[in-house]
């Protein structure tokens, strides 16, 4: 767990878990809570670019979700909390562990299997035997079964807007009420992704 302090909140991130925040410097009302729950990484261009925490507190109709991007630093530390749309953030997150030219490959992450996968997916689209639409599901799919992203975005999307959430949903469409129960969420996560933290490392 890390924690920061800005002029007007402190932040605490739990890698692979959660973020929160607490307002401080208020008597009256202040706001304490979860910003986002560890959901998936969001992966550009063969990267692992942030990891993305949804389902947090609920902010009018719809839960805070925080994406936490992870830079070169010599030091754990966050450098930076923004908002750059209504109840969604962005965390700027140095760490060690990302400054091998490696480190955030998803390709070497993956295990034999997946990235034969990989390379007959990309084998097919080279001699045009697939399109790109075709090529970048078969990618989606190749990185679900590796458990770093959920459903295939546009459908996740639309689902969660057109789904009001119930008591008894799945684990991964829950809202928390308190951070007793996110952390039970968290241990059930925790153990699906411990092999995906100790491939990340390896680059190091």
């Amino acid at each position: 767990m890390l924690q920061e302090d800005t002029k007007k909140y402190e932040y605490e991130f739990c890698p692979f878990s959660n973020v929160t925040q607490r307002e401080v410097g208020s008597v009256w009302n202040s706001f304490h809570g979860i910003l986002g729950v560890w959901q998936e990484w969001k992966i550009v261009d063969n990267h692992f670019s942030a990891m993305h925490m949804s389902m947090g507190e609920q902010c009018g109709a719809h839960p805070r979700e925080i994406d936490v991007k992870l830079v070169c630093g010599k030091d754990n530390e966050i450098l930076n909390v923004t908002e750059p749309g209504h109840c969604r953030y962005e965390m700027i997150f140095s760490t060690p562990l990302t400054c091998h030219q490696h480190s955030m490959l998803v390709y070497p992450a993956l295990t034999k299997h997946l990235q034969h996968d990989w390379d007959q997916l990309l084998s097919e689209y080279t001699d045009e035997q697939i399109t790109e639409k075709g090529y970048n599901k078969g990618m989606q799919a190749i990185f679900k079964k590796a458990g770093y992203i959920q459903e295939f975005a546009s459908e996740e999307s639309q689902h969660k807007e057109e789904t009001p959430h119930k008591a008894g949903d799945s684990e991964t469409g829950k809202r928390f009420s308190s951070l007793d129960t996110c952390i039970e969420a968290y241990e059930s996560l925790d153990r699906e992704l411990k092999q995906t933290k100790a491939q990340l490392q390896v680059f190091v």
